[in-house]
């Protein structure tokens, strides 16, 4: 057989193949919860990104979250570390903190602190790399009113930028695990 017909009828006995091949095959527990921990991270990192653009209000999500979490209760630690992933020390957050206020109970004050200290510690990098960067610049002779840095260019800076980020990560998951 040719045509649609014909493709149909190879791809329902490739499906019978496999299907008869792995009838006896069954998962382990742990390969089990793995795939359900996988499906429920999915679920929230979705929750938070639909929350973002407006595509579902705190209602929907409170009402999903719940159904989740009498589901699969280890949804609610998936759901705060995805959270916590989102908070975007230099950006906006504020979808991400009122998620953690209304659908997690959560307190966000110890998140916003460190999110402050960050900020001021990246303000801080950033301000010294530049001087380094108009210092160095100087000594080359190029110096004057229009000459601005381009921090982007500085990998030593961008280098300590992520270093500063994912430092900030590893506090915030250490104050809220205490």
């Amino acid at each position: 057989m040719t045509g649609r017909y014909g493709i149909m009828a190879e791809i329902k006995s490739t499906i019978d193949l496999i299907m008869e091949r792995t009838k006896n095959l069954s998962l382990s527990e742990e390969e089990k919860t793995a795939i359900r921990r996988r499906e429920a991270e999915g679920k929230a990192r979705g929750w938070v990104q639909r929350y973002r653009d407006g595509l579902a209000t705190l209602r929907d999500l409170k009402k999903e979250y719940a159904e989740e979490k009498k589901a699969f209760p280890e949804s609610e630690g998936l759901f705060r570390s995805v959270l916590l992933e989102h908070v975007e020390p230099a950006g906006e957050n504020g979808a991400v903190f009122e998620l953690m206020e209304k659908v997690l109970k959560m307190k966000t004050e110890p998140v916003r602190e460190l999110a402050e200290a960050y900020r001021e510690e990246l303000s801080r990098t950033v301000r010294e790399g530049l001087e380094a960067e108009r210092e160095s610049l100087r000594q080359k002779g190029i110096s004057g009113a229009a000459v601005i840095p381009n921090p982007n260019r500085d990998k030593n800076l961008m280098d300590r930028i992520r270093e500063g980020m994912s430092a900030f990560q590893e506090r915030l998951r250490e104050r809220l695990a205490a």
